[in-house]
């Protein structure tokens, strides 16, 4: 089973075609690979200030990397958010599953998706707690 994944944090690519990203992230991606014959990201690649938080390296080898540019203002990625649709329709052609995590800024453009039985919602944070 192949898998598309989109989340809204950077990943840095090394020159050797390694993924580093934040850790907390990498370990559960890592752990996800175990159970996919291969995993396709489509995320944002690191800014120079933010090269820190990518404090960790993809051991996984079923792994890549898709770009959609860098990891800049939430405005600045809506502007391209025909990009997202784009490469996700092309990728999702090959793929079985277009996990996404959520909320995200890119939700407003998912009904764009022509394959919209692929697409879960990997739903993150306290929506009850939110209500109070």
């Amino acid at each position: 089973m192949k898998l598309l994944f989109h989340y809204h944090i950077p990943y840095t690519i090394l020159e050797d075609g390694s993924i580093c990203t934040q850790s907390f992230f990498g370990v559960f991606i890592d752990s996800l690979a175990k159970h996919f014959n291969q995993i396709v990201i489509l995320g944002y690649e690191t800014i120079e200030q933010d090269l820190d938080v990518s404090n960790y390296q993809l051991h996984a080898t079923n792994i890549e990397f898709h770009s959609l540019g860098a990891h800049n203002g939430v405005p600045k990625r809506i502007l391209r958010a025909k990009s997202f649709t784009k490469k996700a329709n092309e990728l999702l052609i090959n793929c079985d599953v277009f996990l996404v995590r959520a909320p995200t800024p890119m939700s407003l453009f998912l009904p764009s998706i022509k394959q919209q039985e692929k697409i879960v919602l990997y739903l993150v944070g306290d929506y009850i707690q939110g209500l109070d």
